[in-house]
């Protein structure tokens, strides 16, 4: 099976990838930038570039409140009431179409 690429090249610590399967080691270091990311859910934007939303697609999301939220992922899958935990979701994000039941979520740079 071929490697899926992500919808947008993902920028982490100064590094641009364009397959998740090289971005693993890196994706556990520190974030340079935290942005808010509830205030665009459900407005049809992306987090990439191109997208109000952050510096680029998220490694990861932050999460306040636990709960499902309806996503599209770096390889443009639609993700249906993905469960999220509150903390550290090791998921790459290119857009949040609707929250659901979690809430304060952040995107790391």
């Amino acid at each position: 099976m071929p490697i899926k690429q992500l919808v947008v090249p993902l920028a982490v610590n100064g590094k641009v990838y364009t397959a998740m399967q090289d971005v693993e080691s890196d994706a556990l270091l520190s974030s340079a930038q935290a942005v808010k990311l509830d205030g665009f859910a459900g407005h049809n934007v992306l987090c990439g570039p191109g997208g109000p939303g952050g510096p680029g697609m998220p490694y990861a999301l932050w999460v306040g409140t636990a709960g499902a939220a309806d996503l599209i992922d770096g390889y443009g899958d639609v993700m249906a009431n993905f469960p999220l935990l509150a903390g550290y979701n090791p998921i790459v994000v290119s857009e949040l179409t609707s929250l659901g039941t979690a809430a304060n979520i952040w995107g790391l740079y």
